[in-house]
């Protein structure tokens, strides 16, 4: 996968391993499978950034309000939830 970059690339080999190890993981799987581990990436990436410029900003007008990449960050993590439900590796509750 010569998208993936090197975040993505590390969680395919921990997850797929950890799936196939339980019986879970199927050819089939592998797109579902990817769209998890760049949406990991990118969560990762989110968070990092956010974990240095914080969680808001300032507007040009001087209002305060949320950082774009707490957006971001909460879809990664959604869709990564919503995917891990499907390999029955998370619960439905949140």
């Amino acid at each position: 996968m010569d998208y993936f970059n090197q975040v993505a690339s590390v969680e395919w080999s921990r997850i797929s391993k950890l799936l196939f190890d339980q019986g879970l993981l199927a050819e089939m799987d592998r797109a579902v499978l990817e769209i998890y581990c760049v949406a990991y990436s990118r969560w990762i990436e989110a968070e990092k950034k956010l974990k240095t410029d914080g969680l808001t900003i300032e507007t040009t007008n001087g209002n305060v309000t949320a950082h774009p990449l707490v957006g971001i960050a909460n879809q990664a993590m959604d869709l990564m939830q919503k995917i891990l439900i499907e390999f029955g590796m998370a619960t439905h509750e949140r």
